[in-house]
């Protein structure tokens, strides 16, 4: 039995750099599910890549035991490892978009947090506040109303999305943002396309109501499939169906 997270080529192709070690992964994730008698994929479009005898089941996520308390402010948080190449697309493309909503919000703020921050090589911005790492994510998310990710067309399942959504703070997300999330659409998110993000981002920051509702129904869906009991319990389903126990 084999699980992929992740398809390597699809994040290859998300940044258009495409390396050698990228191909022979791609290899080894073929041939893998090929000769495994059941692979597991965290979401449906790694899925589709491993073909038919793939079995789709939630990534486990541990959920905390009280959500972060609601921010009434305009604050767009995003946390990330910035040494990761879509990573770094997804900052880029919320930089370029945050004029647009500075421009419907004026008292926006956005909070950029993480390792390896500083290779970004960031100018200054109205509303930008660079924090860099930091021990804990609380520490950052507790400050947000919501999670900003414009995240390009990388596959698999993001777990700075799990998490803010555990904490009951919404998301707003391109597609790929929101892969592997067992969550109905609106559900703790708002799913939009990267040249519609910087309106959809301004009118979520300027609704608490609306912001207060995705916050909870997104801990509950997170609870629901992606905690480690619900998680496991996918996969013994099943193991179960494909070796006949």
């Amino acid at each position: 039995m084999l699980t992929f997270h992740l398809r390597a080529l699809a994040d290859a192709w998300a940044v258009r750099h495409v390396r050698p070690s990228d191909v022979q992964v791609a290899r080894s994730e073929w041939i893998g599910s090929r000769r495994a008698g059941l692979s597991l994929a965290y979401s449906q479009r790694v899925g589709r890549y491993l073909g038919t005898k793939a079995r789709i089941v939630p990534i486990a996520y541990p959920v905390p035991n009280e959500p972060i308390a609601p921010v009434e402010e305009p604050v767009a948080a995003i946390l990330a490892d910035w040494s990761w190449p879509p990573n770094q697309r997804s900052l880029h493309s919320l930089l370029s978009c945050w004029p647009q909503v500075r421009q419907k919000v004026p008292a926006a703020r956005l909070l950029v947090a993480g390792r390896n921050l500083a290779d970004m090589r960031i100018g200054a911005e109205m509303g930008v506040e660079l924090i860099g790492p930091v021990s804990k994510s609380e520490e950052v998310l507790s400050q947000a109303s919501v999670v900003a990710f414009p995240c390009p067309s990388s596959s698999g399942p993001k777990i700075k999305v799990l998490e803010a959504l555990s904490y009951g703070i919404p998301v707003v997300a391109t597609p790929a943002g929101l892969e592997g999330v067992f969550a109905p659409p609106g559900c703790g998110s708002v799913s939009v396309r990267l040249r519609d993000f910087g309106q959809t981002l301004a009118s979520l920051l300027l609704d608490p109501e609306q912001r207060a509702a995705l916050g909870k129904s997104g801990r509950e869906a997170v609870a629901t499939h992606h905690s480690p009991t619900a998680s496991a319990q996918a996969r013994i389903d099943e193991i179960s169906r494909a070796f006949s126990l």
